[in-house]
């Protein structure tokens, strides 16, 4: 319970959650650039530091994402046919524009796939 309290005052203090929902329409521009360049990308969305979308790919290449990002230098989380995207909170607003490349690179992966 004293991490948790500790925590809390942490945020209290700060003004991460500020930053968060600041940067969280930079996720939302960044997923629907994405949308709009790629036809397998759906129902681009963002809330806080999480952006997501749905993707119409097969399974197996929706299989294959997880292990794509890595090798891209990304960690990407699929859930079905939706992908989620949660980088560390602590530095998104300059974090973003390497998200954005290496997300990319992902994607133009997927692309050939398709």
């Amino acid at each position: 319970a004293s991490v948790a309290n500790a925590y809390l005052n942490h945020l209290a203090s700060s003004d991460m959650l500020v930053q968060i929902k600041k940067n969280e329409l930079g996720m939302l521009k960044m997923m629907q650039e994405f949308a709009n360049k790629y036809d397998f990308i759906i129902n681009p969305r963002a809330i806080g530091g999480i952006a997501a979308c749905d993707l119409n790919l097969s399974i197996s290449a929706i299989s294959q994402i997880f292990n794509i990002g890595i090798q891209c230098g990304i960690y990407l989380r699929p859930i079905n046919n939706t992908l989620y995207v949660l980088p560390p909170l602590n530095n998104l607003s300059d974090d973003i524009r390497m998200i954005r490349s290496l997300l990319a690179s992902v994607l133009e992966i997927l692309q050939k796939w398709e």
